[in-house]
């Protein structure tokens, strides 16, 4: 056990040395002080804003509301009382309220942490202090082409992202979503969604050369280890090895309902015998199921600092020092612990407005609701553009050809990539992406963006092995950094649990934490950083 430092010990008479080092103590003490106050009514004087809220849940009830694990009629909705119950429960926001009032409510065990929203931030700002801008309403042309993206991905998750430009059904995708929505509001070639900007994000370098980061392809390096990033994937839909079968889920009307009360169903993701490389939608949404917060930008770091030897950023103090050099501050010891608290601090925030702000309806959801509408079991006042989508037809289809018993059912409902579907949490905004916005943002700070990253390179066809990219486009650190958050953001879209808007308003919120973070550890230091960063928007700032 650290002892508590006192002076009443110190010898009399006190020698020059302890006079000295009391002084030292007695300065750094008040240091101290100041610094936490200062800290705190600096933070404190941010405005708290009222939050931005739809009014989808007080104009339509519950049936547009996070209803998940909730006890589920035969249309799979909650009845307004228990949702009711179960929303004091999370405003009351103890362990016990849930436990004892609740057990006779929820269909399952596994509510993700909803207690969290309540944690208190005392570094940086608190996650009330952000305003987050209120998602699209059910009635809204935005929210008809959110959904119509999310169906056309389910659709071309087994695409390889260098097939794009020669694929009939991403030419499809893109045609659609360029013609048949009055807003749509992913990025597009003029008045057109192409190949080559279908399911990306319109961010600095997000539409640059490959579909996928760097980051998420070259080794990863740290100190003496050096590792590639093949991973565990899962067999496309109706591919067939040996006895196995791939395929989607939640694609039949009964095992659906089932799981909205967050039941399990046995149905497990066919797992491919061989690790590969990142090829496609699919693998992209295998790799944030069972990801551990912070990995791929921990593995960026590897692959800057120890693989590729980036340069840090100008503004860093000790770019052009002669007689020392950064460790303990402005060096890895520094920036790799850095990237993981980030993490914490923006799934904080992001908890906030999910549960206490949001209870935004998750896509499986509503895909249950569009299903009720179309065999007229129910009828929602849905924005009707998504209801007239040539793309519903394309979903009856495929679900009607999956492999029984998951399939082979004809259904308008969103096919999951994952057996369980949605995580027990509401959709708004993405966790995955408050974390991918927090985390780039500190890598961005530390490291040179200019940097064109060497020998870029893509998967191969089978994804076995790399490749080199052909393309004359340069690379750049900062390019492949906002492509890295887009690509684990948009990784969960992949898997049919999260809307584009969840992700954009993530990284965002995941930003505002790290820069403020930054900016108040930096006044604890003697040294003077001058780091220039460009936000997702576009805009340049300083951290000092």
């Amino acid at each position: 056990m650290v002892a508590a430092l006192s002076f009443s010990g110190l010898a009399s008479p006190p020698s020059a040395k302890a006079i000295a080092g009391g002084r030292i103590l007695r300065g750094r003490r008040e240091r101290l002080e100041v610094s936490r106050i200062r800290a705190a009514r600096k933070a404190g004087r941010v405005r708290f804003r009222r939050p931005l809220r739809n009014s989808d849940e007080n104009s339509f009830g519950q049936e547009f509301a996070y209803t998940k694990v909730l006890l589920k009629d035969t249309l799979g909705e909650a009845s307004a009382a228990n949702y009711q119950t179960f929303k004091a429960a999370i405003k009351k926001g103890q362990i016990a309220r849930f436990e004892n009032t609740l057990f006779d409510k929820l269909g399952a065990k596994g509510l993700k942490n909803p207690i969290a929203a309540h944690a208190l931030d005392l570094e940086g700002l608190d996650g009330s202090q952000l305003q987050v801008p209120a998602p699209p309403s059910i009635t809204s042309a935005w929210n008809s082409a959110e959904m119509a993206e999310l169906y056309w991905q389910a659709l071309c998750r087994d695409v390889h992202f260098s097939d794009y430009w020669s694929s009939s059904i991403i030419s499809d995708a893109a045609a659609d979503l360029s013609s048949s929505y009055s807003d749509f509001r992913g990025p597009k070639s003029g008045s057109q969604v192409t190949p080559g900007t279908i399911f990306r994000g319109a961010h600095l370098g997000e539409l640059t050369g490959p579909y996928l980061s760097q980051f998420l392809l070259h080794d990863v390096e740290f100190g003496t280890l050096r590792y590639e990033q093949k991973q565990k994937t899962f067999l496309a839909a109706n591919q067939v090895q040996g006895s196995k079968v791939g395929t989607d889920f939640m694609t039949r009307f009964d095992f659906w309902r089932f799981r909205q009360g967050g039941n399990e169903d046995g149905f497990s993701n066919i797992e491919d015998s061989t690790r590969r490389y990142i090829r496609n939608g699919r693998d992209l949404a295998a790799y944030v199921q069972v990801d551990r917060a912070y990995q791929p930008f921990i593995n960026a770091f590897g692959v800057l600092y120890d693989n590729l030897n980036a340069p840090q950023d100008p503004g860093n103090p000790y770019q052009n020092t002669s007689t020392m050099d950064g460790f303990l501050t402005f060096e890895y010891a520094h920036i790799m612990p850095l990237v993981a608290e980030v993490a914490w601090r923006a799934l904080k925030a992001c908890w906030y407005h999910k549960w206490l702000v949001h209870m935004r309806i998750r896509p499986e959801e509503f895909g249950g609701r569009i299903h009720n509408m179309a065999v007229e079991s129910k009828f929602y006042p849905i924005n009707e553009e998504i209801l007239n989508s040539p793309v519903l037809l394309r979903i009856f289809e495929h679900n009607q050809n999956l492999p029984a018993p998951s399939g082979g059912e004809g259904s308008y409902l969103l096919p999951q990539a994952f057996p369980e579907g949605c995580p027990n949490h509401p959709a708004y905004p993405s966790g995955h992406a408050s974390i991918a916005g927090a985390c780039v943002t500190v890598l961005k700070t530390f490291f040179n963006g200019d940097y064109v990253i060497p020998n870029p390179v893509v998967a191969s066809a089978d994804g076995t092995t790399l490749e080199a990219y052909t393309g004359s486009e340069p690379l750049t650190v900062e390019g492949e950094l906002n492509k890295l958050a887009m690509n684990i953001a948009m990784a969960r879209n992949w898997a049919g649990i999260h809307w584009r808007s969840d992700l954009l308003s993530g990284l965002e919120l995941g930003e505002s934490i790290a820069i403020y973070m930054m900016r108040e550890q930096n006044r604890l230091l003697r040294e003077r950083p001058n780091f220039r960063l460009r936000k997702f928007d576009g805009s340049l700032l300083t951290i000092r």
